[in-house]
C-alpha cells in the first residue's frame, strides 16, 4: 500500500486517491501491486468525481461539478472522457466495467464490477 498518512488519501475500493498530488492508484487485491492511473486533469477530476460520490450522478451533475471551467462540455465530451477513463481501467486493472452507464441519467461507480466476459 502506498506510504500516505490517512488523512491524505481517499480510498474506495482498490482505488486511492491522493489529492494534494493530483493521482489515483489501483492497489491490486490479488498481487498487492500498486499502479498509477494515468490520466490527464479532466478525466482524472471526473474519476476521483465518481469514485467519491458514492452514487450515480447526473450529466449536469458533471457539468457543473466537474466541467464548469470549460467552453467546450457540449456536445459528446463527457462520453470521451468516461471513454478514456475506461481504456485506462482496463489497461490498469484488466477491467473497463468499473464505470457503468445509468441510460438516461448518467454514470456510477461500481466497486464490485462484474469480470470481463
Amino acid at each position: 500500500m502506498l506510504d500516505v498518512e490517512d488523512g491524505q488519501k481517499t480510498v474506495v475500493g482498490p482505488f486511492v486517491i491522493l489529492k494534494e498530488r493530483g493521482q489515483v492508484f489501483f492497489d491490486d487485491p490479488g498481487t498487492r501491486a500498486v499502479t498509477e492511473i494515468s490520466l490527464s486533469k479532466t478525466p482524472r477530476r471526473l474519476f476521483c468525481y465518481l469514485l467519491e460520490a458514492g452514487r450515480s450522478v447526473t450529466r449536469g451533475e458533471i457539468l457543473v461539478d466537474v466541467l464548469s471551467d470549460r467552453a467546450d462540455h457540449v456536445g459528446n465530451v463527457i462520453d470521451v472522457h468516461i471513454n478514456n477513463i475506461r481504456r485506462e481501467l482496463e489497461r490498469v486493472t484488466g477491467n473497463d466495467r468499473w464505470i457503468v452507464t445509468i441510460r438516461r441519467v448518467g454514470y456510477k461507480f461500481d466497486p464490485n464490477p462484474p469480470p470481463e466476459a
